[in-house]
């Protein structure tokens, strides 16, 4: 069983035919530029008031004015889970990158191509952290003189 489906981005200024065709959907997407405009800041801790500011806007402006006026409650519960989702999965791959970068400079430092005190400051730690950090993760921390 072999599933296709065809992805359109709707995001701000893509597949215009769509979005003038479809008032809801239009509509929806007033709605997330709103959120992603009183967010652009990032601060995790206001994205609640973010959300209930776009909401208040978009009531305002009669932009999915009943929808959002009965499910207020569960648009923003939803819009929270989608951007916690999201930077749940930003923090992750920011690790990833991390870690990448450190077991590159750890090779490096275990073939003698890199100092260790080079690698340590590349990191972004003290040479201590770098020597505990390499052990961690398996590498023989090669020995000062």
């Amino acid at each position: 069983l072999e599933l296709k489906c065809k992805v359109y981005n709707i995001n701000d200024g893509k597949n215009k035919a769509i979005m003038e065709s479809c008032g809801w959907l239009n509509d929806y997407m007033t709605f997330v530029n709103k959120v992603r405009e009183y967010h652009a800041d990032g601060a995790f801790d206001d994205l609640a008031i973010d959300i209930e500011k776009a909401i208040d806007y978009c009531i305002d402006n009669d932009i999915l004015k009943e929808f959002l006026k009965t499910y207020r409650s569960e648009v923003t519960k939803s819009m929270q889970l989608n951007y916690e989702f999201d930077r749940q999965l930003e923090l992750e791959r920011a690790d990833a990158i991390e870690e990448g970068e450190n077991k590159m400079l750890f090779t490096l430092v275990t073939k003698g191509k890199l100092d260790i005190d080079t690698a340590a400051e590349e990191a972004g730690v003290s040479v201590s952290e770098f020597e505990k950090l390499m052990s961690e993760a398996g590498y023989k921390v090669p020995e000062t003189v």
